[in-house]
C-alpha cells in the first residue's frame, strides 16, 4: 500500500516564477503585529511579488529619510530601483496590481520589439544576399528538371 503523502511529494510542484518587483514594509518595531500588513503580504505572495518587512531607518535608507512620513509604510521597488511608497490607507492592493501589470506591459513590449527586429534582420539578409555559384548551379539544376518533366507529352493531355 502507497502512502498518498509520499506519492505528492514525488510529482513536481509547477512554481510560478516570481518579478522582480519587491514591496518593503517599513515598520517601527518588527515584533508589532499588524492584521492589515499580514494581509498585504499576503497579496503581495498571491501576486508572484516578494515581501521584505524592516524596521525604520533613517540614517541608512534614504527612502526612508525623505519619503515616508508615518508607520507602517510600503516601499515599492521594480528591479531594485525605487518606485513609490503607499500606506495602509492609501489603496495598497491597487498599487501593487499597477505596478505588476506595468511590468508585465513593458516586458510585453520588450518582446515584440526582439521579435520584430530578429525578423527585420532576416529580411534585411535575405533582400542583401548575394548567391553563391553553387546556390546558383543548384537553381540551374532544379530549373532543368522541372523544365523536362513539363516537356513529357503525357502531361500536355
Amino acid at each position: 500500500m502507497h502512502n498518498p503523502i509520499v506519492l505528492l511529494q514525488d510529482e513536481p510542484i509547477a512554481q510560478k516564477d516570481k518579478y522582480p518587483i519587491t514591496v518593503k514594509c517599513v515598520v517601527d518595531c518588527l515584533s508589532d503585529k499588524n492584521k492589515e500588513i499580514i494581509k498585504i503580504r499576503d497579496y503581495a505572495h498571491g501576486e508572484n511579488v516578494n515581501f521584505i518587512t524592516r524596521e525604520y531607518n533613517s540614517s541608512k535608507y534614504s527612502e526612508d529619510r525623505m519619503v515616508i512620513t508615518r508607520l507602517p509604510a510600503f516601499h515599492i521597488y521594480v528591479n531594485s530601483c525605487y518606485r513609490t511608497t503607499f500606506y495602509v490607507n492609501t489603496r495598497p492592493y491597487q498599487i501593487i496590481e499597477e505596478t505588476v501589470s506595468e511590468y508585465k506591459d513593458k516586458e510585453e513590449k520588450k518582446r515584440l520589439r526582439k521579435s520584430w527586429l530578429v525578423y527585420l534582420r532576416a529580411l534585411l539578409k535575405k533582400v542583401f544576399h548575394r548567391k553563391t555559384a553553387m546556390e546558383r548551379y543548384q537553381e540551374e539544376v532544379e530549373f532543368q528538371k522541372e523544365r523536362r518533366i513539363s516537356k513529357n507529352p503525357r502531361e500536355w493531355a
